[in-house]
């Protein structure tokens, strides 16, 4: 009796796309490259920019920006145009029980928000008026990438404490490096 051989499949297995890596599993290298692909993204948000000009400002290719930021940018007949929204992971900091903690984030909609955040502490820290602090009610609460929840800091005793004890840079960092 002759047996029948089975063909097995090869399948190919192919890595992850860069964008959807989560930051922390980035090379120092690529994480720098990271950073500079969301820059590019950011001024092409705040500039309205193509993408060959906000890459040109960054200082990196605009295909080395499609293999970072994947996900938000879309091709339209010849040019790359920004999408509402996009899911690249990135390094931000919050205020979290007094103390300044980096956290990785999966998303624009996110980062806006503890930007937002941290607009709003700058006004409170400037200006010393409590009610601005209802203003971060809205977004209180952040979930990672590995789906824990943060609280972002809005007592003003602490935000202050906060403030006294970080050296203040000329340009305050709302990214982790």
């Amino acid at each position: 009796m002759a047996t029948k051989r089975r063909r097995i499949k090869k399948v190919r297995r192919t890595k992850t796309p860069m964008w959807r890596r989560k930051y922390s599993e980035l090379s120092p290298r690529h994480r720098s490259k990271r950073r500079l692909a969301l820059e590019t993204l950011s001024i092409i948000r705040r500039k309205g920019l193509s993408l060959t000009k906000a890459s040109r400002r960054t200082g990196i290719s605009r295909r080395t920006v499609r293999r970072h930021v994947g996900s938000a940018l879309r091709k339209k007949g010849r040019r790359w145009l920004l999408g509402k929204r996009d899911r690249v992971p990135r390094l931000m900091k919050i205020y979290e029980n007094g103390q300044e903690l980096p956290i990785e984030i999966a998303d624009y909609q996110t980062a806006s928000n503890i930007g937002k955040y941290h607009s709003i502490i700058s006004r409170f820290l400037d200006t010393g008026n409590e009610s601005i602090l209802n203003e971060a009610q809205s977004f209180k609460y952040i979930r990672d990438v590995y789906g824990r929840t943060h609280e972002l800091e809005l007592r003003p005793d602490v935000l202050y404490k906060i403030a006294t004890k970080r050296a203040e840079p000329e340009l305050f960092q709302i990214y982790h490096e």
